[in-house]
Parts: C-alpha cells; structure tokens; sequence
C-alpha cells in the first residue's frame, strides 16, 4: 500500500504518479475523495508562490467532515518560492492535514523540501506514453538530428494561434529520456537533462537552450 493509516506521515511525494492511483490509496485508508469538502486539488504546469499561499490558508483551516483534509497538487515543476513556502507549511502542519504532491521526477524538490517529505517512486510508469519524443531514438541519433526533433516542441502553437514553446512536452520528454538513461550514464548527461528539468518552467529560462544543451550533453554512444 501507498499509505499506512497507522503511521501516516503529512507530506507525501509521489514520483511518476497518477491521480487515479492516488485516489484508491487513500479509500484503502478511509478517505472518499468525492463530494468530500476536506478535499483539495490542483492541476498546473508549474507551482507559483502564490499556489503555495492558496495551500496555506486553506491547510490552516481543520476538518469539517472527518479527522483529515487532504491536499492533492499534480505538478511538472515547482518555484524555488513556492518550495521554500511549502517547507515552512510541511514543517508546522495543521494537524490532520496530508499533503500529497505528484510529479514526473523527485529532482525537481530542493533537498530541503525533500528532507519533510516520504517519496515515493512509481516503477511501473512508463513516462515514454508521454513524451513527444522517443528518447531511445533520440539517443541513438547524432546531435544535428536530436536538434531536429525538438521542432514540435519549440514550434507548438496554442489556442489563439500563437507559437510558442510547449513546457509540457518538453517536461514529459525530459522524463522520459531520463527514465531511459541509467545511473551508469554520462555524468554529464544526467546532469544536464535534471538541470532542464528544474528550470524549465522558470519564466526567464530558454527551453531551446535547456533543450539543445541535453541534446549535445549525451554521448553518440552511450553506455546504458
């Protein structure tokens, strides 16, 4: 089981994760979801300062139905704001309130945030379902190709027409070619696709630049 009711801790991490999953968890320990006032949710791509505010007061308040109120956040990336705010909530809890966070990859938290969290890996998700891009085709072309693949996501056009960078994409890529390198890879490599996938969503940052970057970061043979 994902959760133990007898020794339930009050921030969960839930690497690679779905909520459906999540969901059925938590009925094993008691908790129905739907039409549950004591239970919030958040879907984003990324999770502001001002997210991290909206979970502080809403977790300040206590339970109206049972002896819990249970915060689900789906997120691809956090701020170093946001971050830094949910430590100083994961540290002094309302008590009866469980956070649950569910993301492609544990990289994203800062060790700080980690250290008052259980995390907890899905092995069985397959973030290839997911990513734009093949990352074993991706690997196994030259630099100049790979460059070439990420046209899709760099040239992503939204609902009004607009053409722009779609993080998303590029966030499932990123995981997904990171699940498929293992820990005997290029240092290098590892490096350069977590940094990516930590800044991303940053609003200054290039994805193009993030991108490319891993592109030429990953030997033309790598060891797996």
């Amino acid at each position: 089981n994902m959760f133990d009711k007898k020794s339930l801790h009050h921030a969960y991490f839930i690497e690679a994760g779905n909520l459906d999953d999540v969901l059925s968890e938590l009925r094993k320990i008691g908790f129905e979801s739907k039409a549950n006032p004591d239970f919030w949710r958040l879907e984003t791509e990324n999770l502001t300062i001002d997210d991290a505010r909206t979970i502080k007061d809403l977790q300040s308040q206590k339970p109206i139905a049972g002896e819990r109120r249970v915060f689900v956040i789906e997120t691809f990336a956090m701020t170093t704001e946001a971050q830094n705010a949910l430590l100083k909530i994961f540290e002094d809890p309302t008590a009866g309130a469980l956070f649950i966070v569910i993301a492609p990859r544990a990289n994203i938290l800062l060790p700080t945030l980690r250290s008052r969290m259980v995390v907890i890996s899905n092995k069985n998700h397959k973030m290839n379902s997911l990513s734009p891009i093949d990352p074993k085709k991706f690997i196994a072309s030259a630099p100049a190709k790979r460059i070439e693949m990420f046209k899709p996501i760099l040239e992503y056009k939204d609902r009004d027409g607009n053409k722009k960078a779609d993080k998303i994409a590029a966030a499932a890529f990123l995981s997904a070619l990171r699940a498929e390198i293992s820990t005997s890879a290029d240092f290098g490599a590892l490096s350069a696709i977590d940094e990516a996938l930590f800044y991303i969503f940053d609003r200054a940052s290039s994805v193009k630049l993030l991108l490319e970057t891993v592109a030429l970061s990953i030997p033309e043979k790598i060891k797996k």
